[in-house]
């Protein structure tokens, strides 16, 4: 049962695990999530993961349900933040010696819920990767969407190249535009180069104007709508110390005179300690009359799950505000992992961030996440963290707390309880019971 407000839901999920390794290619059972509300009754994170089938020396998998593009639509340079949404349709992939990724679906419920006033239409994609040789790869893509005349698509072609033993070079270039406004050029470009004691990576993007969108759905553009510039480089002067400098600029491609966000960091590292790593870093971004800059120290014990403390002074003004010139410092401790010599029989794991703000006064929050093995493989676990400040307000922010048991053969139960504080619209308590069932499936 989960209360939202004033109004009451009832949340059922459904997961059912891989029958067998990944290497398997038998069928896996559908993955679902039912839920009625107000607004009735909705079926949500469909999943359905069809058998594989031969074609000759081709190999098909195929997805039906809510997903996320293919990394080779979303991860790219030129890749707009609409990509990173999921979708609710198919996706088919081959291997072989061309791949092949073909997509086809439009925007989840959720993204849509999130967006009360977008639009969703269809979205189709594809992609094949040719490698004509050891050190060339490439990777015409193609994406559009289906019955919106006034969304932008892309086509193009991604290059990787592997110039010389030390030197990577990528780039990417093709056009956007909509079936009734003129394509315009979108390019990228990175080189990477990498030696014994020292680093490089430079790149530039030059994005696509966002057309006008009616619907104020700014974040559903499958194109990149920004260009940026970055050097990067890295250099290790002594044994142990390493020194890293980055620097950017980005601003939007449809005013390319607009103030751009430039950002530059400096980050130095030494190692040569035996009981752990000493980091500090300073960082400073200014976009127009804004600025911030951040300075932080930090020692980190070595191995995963150890000490780990940080200092962090940040301060943010604008030239434009008479004395607006705010200022935040804070102390971050990761303490040690506590684990049993049991597998799963206990797993803690607790932080503690104390600090000032000239606006919000002092202010304290733990946080502590676990597992803890019960009785008959059943097991708990859980995540909290509590908070302090100066007028006394919220100190309870998150509350989260799992019982897993056992019911019958290859089937565990899942009850959940959750809260957490400070969310619009205001959130109560979640209550979630969730089945869990592996089968043995497949041919």
């Amino acid at each position: 049962m989960t209360v939202v407000g004033s109004g009451t839901a009832t949340l059922v999920s459904l997961d059912f695990a891989d029958p067998a390794p990944a290497t398997s290619r038998g069928l896996k059972l559908p993955s679902f999530t039912f839920v009625t509300d107000t607004s009735g009754p909705r079926l949500n994170h469909l999943i359905l993961t069809l058998p594989d089938f031969d074609m000759g020396h081709v190999v098909v998998a195929s997805r039906v349900g809510d997903q996320p593009l293919p990394a080779v639509f979303r991860s790219g340079p030129l890749a707009g933040a609409g990509l990173t949404t999921p979708i609710r349709g198919v996706t088919m992939t081959t291997t072989g010696g061309a791949p092949m990724s073909l997509t086809f679906g439009e925007r989840t419920p959720e993204a849509l819920a999130a967006a009360p006033d977008a639009t969703a239409p269809a979205l189709a994609a594809a992609a094949v990767d040719f490698t004509p040789g050891g050190r060339v790869s490439v990777t015409p893509q193609v994406l559009f969407a289906v019955g919106d005349t006034d969304r932008q698509g892309r086509v193009g072609t991604a290059v990787r190249a592997n110039v010389a033993d030390n030197l990577t070079l990528a780039s990417d270039v093709g056009l956007a535009g909509t079936a009734d406004t003129a394509w315009t050029p979108l390019a990228s470009a990175r080189l990477v180069g990498q030696w014994a004691r020292a680093g490089i990576e430079t790149s530039a993007v030059r994005g696509a104007a966002s057309p006008t969108d009616t619907s104020g759905d700014i974040g559903a553009g499958v194109v990149s709508t920004r260009d940026r510039e970055l050097a990067r480089a890295e250099v290790q002067p002594l044994p142990h110390l390493t020194v890293v400098a980055q620097a950017s600029s980005s601003r939007p491609s449809a005013r390319p005179a607009a103030a751009a966000t430039v950002n530059g960091s400096v980050r130095v590292a030494y190692e040569g300690f035996s009981g752990g790593q000493l980091i500090t870093a300073r960082q400073r971004e200014r976009t127009g009359s804004k600025e911030s800059v951040s300075t932080s120290l930090a020692w980190r014990q070595k191995g995963a799950g150890r000490l780990a403390v940080r200092y962090v002074h940040q301060q943010r003004s604008d030239e434009t505000v008479i004395g607006d010139d705010d200022q935040t410092t804070r102390v971050e401790v990761d303490f040690p992992a506590v684990t049993a010599r049991c597998a799963g029989c206990l797993d803690l794991r607790a932080g503690l961030t104390a600090g000032s703000d000239t606006q919000t006064g002092r202010s304290m929050r733990s946080r502590v996440t676990g597992r803890v093995g019960l009785l008959n493989d059943t097991a708990l676990t859980g995540e909290t963290e509590l908070g302090f400040t100066d007028d006394a307000s919220q100190l309870l922010r998150v509350l989260r707390l799992t019982t897993d048991l056992p019911v019958v053969a290859a089937t565990r139960l899942l009850f959940t309880y959750s809260y957490r504080a400070g969310l619009s619209p205001a959130m109560g308590q979640v209550f979630e019971a969730r089945l869990l069932r592996r089968l043995k499936l497949g041919w």
